[in-house]
């Protein structure tokens, strides 16, 4: 059964074989269909997912059996040996009891005869009592003789009925090994089945897709699908954060980059998407270390001389304010990084030509910040409506506040009137009022109430301080270097 972990892991080694070779593969052949290659890669990457996952649950499943079977077989070999054993013992038993009831016959024989020659002794002596007394001695030593025979026969048969019933369950226990055995090879035999036919499906859809990958105008267009799911990735919207195939017309004609980010303040970032896989794939075919590296340099070369040639376009000479850089995208890291190997200072000369070499995970960084950059835009926006309307509101609130000290200095004027004609009438009209209680003729008991001056006043708003102090704070945000100015 040791047999059996080798086939599977030499199975499953070559499967992963065969799909890195093919997978490398699936760069090279032709293939002129125009459909959604990217939902076609994805679709493919989830089907090698999921058969990666199937070959290694497989793998587990194989394994697993493997070690059951062995087990099995452990167990086939104990249960083999303790039958063995019990079988002797049974043999050794059986051959103790035949020569135990040979012992017994020879002795029952000799008996026999010794009773024989006894009773001819006695006929010859005619002593019948000693005939009766002799055979009563054989009577008594036949019947012992007989009861240790069947005690006999009774220990043997405890000791054989339980290994009969052992030896039965061990062949029941044999037969059931054997057919879990059978369905255990059975199931394999099924799953390497399975795993065969995934790779041959596995392999047809990686030849299409070398296919695929082999035409330059597909290319293009997988590097711009690539760049747009990018883009949308790091939550840009279309016509609104960036622009696809946008036309300007310049000095030497007219140009279309691939893609133009919108930044805050008008500023923009221009990128052309580049997939220059003709040498890579070329090196992976290469059957020596000679051979690919020169593939691999053939790639660096390539790659910069599309740097110099996007750096000829001169972007920025039709863009206002003009971009600082252009951005050249490369759909793939191992693109750059198989280039970046064979030539370290393609970096520098990309720089020194005003072109930056972004990969995918590079541009999600950078589009973050743009992304990071609109939404302080936003702010900024929010902040300067904030500041318009305070405008609007510092006006009616001044003279709001100019009408309410106003009143208060109304309220204090009539609480001094106020004040002054109740000391009026307490001294003059009220004091003589109050005698006409003591005269018989009036003969009123309630007194005439008395009139408290007020002594509340109206609190002062500090109206010059509050509008002073309003007026300083929105001057403050209007004087702001980042504050964006009205349009009006």
């Amino acid at each position: 059964m040791s047999y059996i972990v080798p086939c599977v892991v030499g199975v499953a080694i070559g499967a992963l074989v065969t799909f890195l070779v093919m997978r490398v593969r699936t760069t090279k052949s032709e293939a002129a269909s125009k459909i959604d290659y990217h939902a076609e890669l994805s679709l493919l990457q989830a089907e090698n997912r999921s058969l990666q996952n199937t070959i290694d649950s497989q793998m587990g499943a194989a394994q697993e059996l493997t070690t059951r079977n062995q087990e099995l077989n452990d167990r086939l070999f104990l249960v083999s040996n303790e039958k063995t054993a019990l079988e002797e013992k049974l043999e050794n038993e059986k051959a103790n009891s035949a020569e135990k009831l040979g012992l017994l016959n020879d002795a029952r024989k000799n008996m026999l005869d010794a009773f024989a020659a006894l009773s001819r002794q006695a006929l010859d002596q005619n002593n019948q009592s000693f005939v009766n007394q002799a055979t009563e001695v054989f009577k008594q030593f036949h019947s012992s003789a007989v009861t240790d025979l069947m005690q006999r026969q009774e220990k043997i048969s405890e000791i054989v009925i339980p290994v009969q019933k052992s030896l039965e369950a061990v062949d029941n226990h044999i037969v059931q090994l054997e057919k879990e055995r059978l369905n255990t090879f059975a199931t394999i035999g099924e799953q390497i089945h399975q795993m065969a036919s995934s790779q041959q499906k596995l392999s047809e859809t990686t030849l299409s897709l070398v296919g695929i990958l082999r035409n330059t105008r597909t290319r293009g267009q997988w590097g711009e699908i690539q760049l747009r799911r990018i883009v949308e990735l790091a939550g840009m919207s279309q016509h609104c954060d960036f622009r696809e195939q946008f036309h300007v017309v310049g000095e030497d004609g007219a140009q279309r980059p691939d893609m133009v980010i919108n930044l805050p303040a008008r500023r923009t970032i221009v990128i052309d998407s580049k997939a220059p896989m003709t040498a890579f794939l070329e090196a992976f075919d290469a059957t020596d270390d000679d051979s690919r590296n020169h593939h691999f340099r053939k790639h660096a070369r390539s790659l910069r001389m599309h740097v110099g040639q996007l750096s000829k376009k001169a972007y920025q000479e039709n863009f206002d304010p003009s971009p600082e850089f252009v951005l050249m995208f490369l759909p793939n890291e191992a693109v750059f990084s198989a280039a970046l190997e064979q030539d370290p200072d393609l970096l520098d000369f990309g720089v020194s030509n005003n072109v930056i070499i972004a990969t995918p995970l590079t541009l999600i960084a950078l589009l973050k910040s743009a992304a990071f950059g609109w939404r302080q835009e936003a702010i900024a926006e929010d902040v300067r409506q904030v500041a318009v309307l305070g405008r609007r509101l510092y006006d009616p609130i001044g003279k709001m506040a100019a009408d309410v000290a106003k009143l208060g200095q109304s309220i204090d004027r009539s609480a001094k009137a106020y004040n002054k004609m109740v000391g009026s009438m307490e001294s003059r009209v009220l004091a003589s009022a109050r005698k006409f209680k003591d005269l018989p003729a009036i003969g009123s008991n309630s007194d005439l109430p008395s009139l408290d001056p007020v002594e509340t006043v109206s609190r002062s708003l500090r109206t010059g301080e509050m509008i002073a102090e309003n007026k300083d704070e929105i001057d403050d945000i209007e004087n702001c270097e980042d504050f964006p100015r009205d349009a009006d």
